[in-house]
């Protein structure tokens, strides 16, 4: 078996981090908050969104959206910027957390390129 038979399928495309923080009292209504935003965030096609917990920090949260090409990516960066519906939607979101956001927009690097 070779190397990358065994290696998880992985987005090709960017991907963009959020890490933030939401108090104890307020997850349930993030995690029921994501079950509905999930949906309407993939909509488009070529965007897959992850969540997850600090094991060592209850409450911080790592956020993933990764994108199948570059073209979606910025295609969903449009829709963030400009459309009404997405930017209610991320209201919403935001008074759910307690406190900044850190994002991190990054693009995969090729190993056989320099």
């Amino acid at each position: 078996m070779s190397t990358d038979q065994i290696r998880p399928s992985i987005p090709e495309g960017p991907i963009v981090s959020l890490v933030y923080r939401v108090a104890p009292e307020r997850r349930a209504e993030l995690l029921a908050f994501f079950r509905g935003a999930f949906p309407y965030y993939e909509r488009p096609g070529g965007i897959r969104m992850g969540l997850y917990e600090s094991v060592d920090e209850p409450g911080l949260i790592f956020e993933l959206v990764s994108y199948a090409t570059e073209a979606e990516y910025t295609k969903d960066q449009e829709r963030v910027e400009k459309d009404p519906e997405c930017r209610e939607v991320l209201a919403e979101w935001r008074k759910l957390l307690a406190g900044p956001v850190e994002v991190r927009r990054m693009r995969p690097l090729s190993l056989t390129s320099s």
